[in-house]
């Protein structure tokens, strides 16, 4: 563009010189010629300035449509951060309860085995026990077997789910880190006047 620009300038210097030398040869052509130069002198200014101003509109919405695209990305890139954030902090919760169900866990075995403890202690303090008192005594020591089997059973859940959790958690970290990452899609081009102007079916 600023090459037409200067083509022109050098037009009309061309112009005006064409016109000095046409003058010098025609003494009486002097006046009009000086007039047709400068009516060209001008028409070239008017030319020039048009197309600057043309370049200057282009060049303002070409920085506009880039600031555009800038922010759209801006806001993409906020957005995955801001649902990587929240993943991870959901993942944070679960294992939080996963630590925390361990810990009860913990503690439920440890009261059972006082209770297996206790009740053996009694067992062996009281030999002489009737049939009944005998039966009742091995109804709550299987009582006992159970809740530590379901117990053991439990803690082996936990530990599976927690293992899964971490997978998945994994997962959608590196699932939304290749989001960030990924180039943005090419906005689509809106239609032109003549494929607006057909009739839809």
């Amino acid at each position: 563009m600023l090459t037409a620009v200067m083509a022109l300038v050098g037009l009309a210097i061309g112009a005006t010189v064409a016109t000095g030398l046409l003058m010098l040869r025609s003494g009486s052509r002097v006046h009009v010629a000086e007039r047709e130069a400068e009516t060209i002198r001008r028409e070239a200014q008017i030319e020039a300035r048009e197309l600057a101003v043309k370049l200057r509109a282009e060049v303002e919405a070409e920085v506009s449509d880039r600031r555009a695209e800038a922010a759209r990305i801006e806001a993409q890139v906020t957005a995955a951060e801001h649902e990587l954030e929240r993943k991870v902090t959901e993942v944070e919760r679960r294992e939080q309860g996963l630590n925390d169900r361990e810990v009860h866990v913990k503690q439920l075995q440890e009261e059972l085995k006082a209770a297996k403890d206790q009740a053996l202690g009694e067992l062996e303090r009281v030999g002489g026990l009737t049939v009944a008192e005998a039966k009742s005594h091995l109804l709550e020591r299987s009582q006992d077997l159970i809740r530590h089997e379901l117990a053991r059973a439990v803690r082996q859940q936990e530990e599976e789910a927690r293992t899964e959790s971490r997978r998945r958690a994994r997962a959608l970290i590196a699932d939304a880190l290749q989001r960030v990452a990924a180039p943005p899609a090419t906005p689509p081009r809106p239609p032109s006047a003549s494929s607006s102007s057909r009739p839809t079916t």
